[in-house]
């Protein structure tokens, strides 16, 4: 198994685990981890060669004609059909088992997915723009946690949306922006008010204006409690499929428990939806609805993330 990252020193590197077994006992064990001079298929596969030898103490044919799976995410460097790492190590193993990481397959699925529903990609594009909003000015920061205090709530601020683990980082700054939705509407209820003394730019306050007519929508309320149901529960099923020991059958089930709660969800209202409408009134919920809440919410998840 292998993945690659770029260290601080903006170097690429390529980590490397032996998953095994010992009678009957399954192993997973680190390799080693190995600087690339480039990041393409002939120099991860030098370096997995060189990784495997120190670690097995075998040459190289040795430990190829004891190698039977290759796993990792699913790069073209990785998974190209005609030169990529496993179509090379093909060459002299037919027969080897390749798969692309469960865990990360599932990640790419729901984000393609919620890319092709409009209004999770504004929500998806807000939480972007409330994360540069904040990062990129310490005063926006400090304004926003002197309203945060003003309100006696934690100082969260809007965090990045992205990375590796695309569902954890979405929920982490889904979660802080709930969380944090009072102090930061009162920070940006600040920034749009013409009496304020601060002194700040026009394009600072015309994205406020933007933020908060988004923000004040109950369509906006209860899109951000249900996607935060849904992130936990592909978030769970996604740190199950990483677990060390967990096999074919172990994912299966997995997967099979995820669409029994996407069935649910698709019917029957989370914990976080249930509190938004709640906190709602008749009124609002049904604007909610008719601007299409509902519709995009069994669109995603009757269709196209069961697919």
């Amino acid at each position: 198994m292998c993945d690659g990252a770029t260290d601080t020193a903006v170097r690429e590197q390529e980590i490397f685990y032996v998953r095994y077994c010992v009678e009957g006992e399954v192993r997973v064990r680190l390799a080693g981890v190995k600087h690339l001079e480039r990041g393409d298929a002939p120099h991860v596969l030098e370096a997995l060669d060189q990784a495997l030898r120190e670690f097995t103490g075998q040459s190289s044919e040795e430990w190829k004609r004891k190698l039977v799976g290759f796993a990792s995410d699913g790069a073209a460097v990785n998974f190209g059909c005609k030169q990529g790492v496993a179509a090379r190590l093909k060459t002299s193993r037919p027969k080897l088992v390749t798969v692309h990481c469960t865990a990360h397959r599932l990640e790419l699925a729901f984000k393609d997915m919620t890319a092709q529903v409009e209004y999770y990609k504004k929500v998806s594009k807000l939480m972007k723009d409330l994360y540069d909003f904040y990062y990129r000015s310490p005063l926006n920061r400090s304004m926003l946690q002197r309203a945060a205090q003003a309100a006696d709530l934690p100082f969260l601020v809007p965090t990045r949306v992205g990375g590796t683990r695309w569902v954890m980082h979405s929920d982490r700054a889904l979660s802080n922006i709930v969380r944090a939705m009072p102090a930061i509407v009162n920070h940006l209820e600040q920034l749009s008010n013409p009496d304020l003394q601060e002194r700040v730019s026009s394009d600072a306050k015309n994205k406020a204006k933007g933020f908060l007519k988004m923000m004040k929508e109950p369509r906006f309320t209860l899109t951000t409690a249900f996607l935060q149901d849904l992130f936990r529960v592909l978030g769970n099923a996604s740190k199950s499929l990483q677990e060390s020991a967990r096999g074919i059958s172990g994912a299966y089930s997995t997967i099979q428990e995820l669409k029994s709660q996407v069935d649910r969800l698709a019917t029957r209202d989370g914990p976080c939806l249930r509190q938004a409408k709640e906190n709602l009134g008749q009124g609002q919920r049904e604007r909610a609805e008719q601007a299409g809440f509902q519709g995009d919410r069994l669109h995603l998840l009757t269709n196209d993330l069961k697919t």
